[in-house]
């Protein structure tokens, strides 16, 4: 088994520059991935390229290196890395016009939410995500953990890669000053959820019944992933949940 021993390696330089540079990560197709349960259960959709362990690891990759786990750390920047480090293709961003539920993430830039909004959007039925410029990119890093996984099974549309034409679909605009979504009607099919970012708030350009969850206890508002799951779930209820057997 090949062994790397130096930090400067041009494989360690390659793993570090797609953890760190969405450029990169888009220019050579590529995304890493950490920790023994999240890579066996994504190599059974993706290939490894390329996997990093500090200890024996039956997992199948294309190239494999056995690297001291310091230098691991260092690396990849986590103090607790538990298991290996795989690199796997980055998959395609997809058109999402003729979906029947999907979500918008307008603005959304930090990685918890973003990873938190994914993981509920796959558990609750949404049949696609709809990023906007400007948002986090999904396949940072610190997203695909907090997502666990999520990034790389529900339908993705990032722009500028792919565009959405809202037209398309019966716009529901989460704010604080909507009506409650539990007195609305059914909405009609197509439905996008459109969730934006909490400072800034709703976007103007976006058309829409404004919608809010009702609370009992005065806040100002919900972390936007938190309000996000509740309105994925809420949504769920009014149709079948998606078949995952």
């Amino acid at each position: 088994m090949r062994e790397i021993v130096s930090k400067n390696n041009p494989i360690l330089k390659h793993i570090q520059k797609l953890i760190h540079k969405a450029s990169y990560r888009y220019a050579q197709k590529s995304v890493i991935i950490t920790g023994d349960i999240l890579i066996k259960e994504i190599s059974t959709l993706l290939p490894i390229k390329t996997l990093l362990h500090f200890q024996e690891n039956s997992l199948p990759a294309e190239k494999s290196f056995l690297v001291e786990k310091a230098l691991l750390q260092k690396i990849v920047g986590m103090h607790s890395l538990q298991g290996p480090v795989a690199e796997v293709a980055m998959p395609s961003f997809v058109e999402l016009n003729s979906k029947k539920k999907i979500a918008i993430l307008d603005n959304i830039t930090d990685p918890g939410n973003m990873g938190t909004l994914l993981r509920s959007a796959l558990a609750f039925g949404i049949d696609g995500i709809h990023i906007t410029k400007g948002s986090v990119d999904p396949f940072n890093d610190k997203v695909i953990r907090s997502s666990k996984g999520a990034v790389f099974k529900i339908p993705l549309s990032f722009e500028p890669y792919t565009n959405l034409d809202s037209k398309n679909f019966t716009c529901l605009l989460a704010d604080m000053e909507g009506k409650d979504l539990k007195s609305l009607p059914n909405p009609k099919h197509p439905i996008a959820i459109v969730l934006s970012n909490e400072t800034k708030g709703l976007n103007p350009k976006w058309e829409g019944e404004k919608v809010s969850i009702k609370m009992f206890t005065y806040m100002e508002s919900l972390n936007v992933g938190v309000a996000g799951s509740i309105f994925f779930y809420e949504l769920a209820k009014e149709a079948p949940l998606r078949d995952n057997s």
